[in-house]
């Protein structure tokens, strides 16, 4: 779900090209050609996307581990930390 959520938000490019490529095994030429893209600058759009994916994916996780650990929680809620 969390993946699915983190996923959701991305720029409607950006997640175009994490579909294309790890879901429909669209290679990066084949997604630039589509797009009409240099295969260099859509390499770029894919480091950024897979950058923002994971630094979401991370505060999900983070937001998960605080939560389910009730001193982490306590803490939180104490010292805001």
């Amino acid at each position: 779900m969390g993946l699915t959520v983190a996923r959701g938000r991305s720029a409607p490019d950006e997640a175009g090209v994490i579909r294309s490529y790890y879901f429909k095994d669209k290679s990066l030429t084949h997604i630039a050609e589509q797009a009409n893209l240099s295969r260099s600058w859509l390499c770029r759009r894919h480091v950024q996307a897979m950058g923002r994916l994971t630094r979401r994916i991370k505060g999900l996780a983070w937001r998960f581990f605080v939560m389910t650990d009730p001193v982490r929680m306590a803490r939180l809620v104490h010292y805001g930390t």
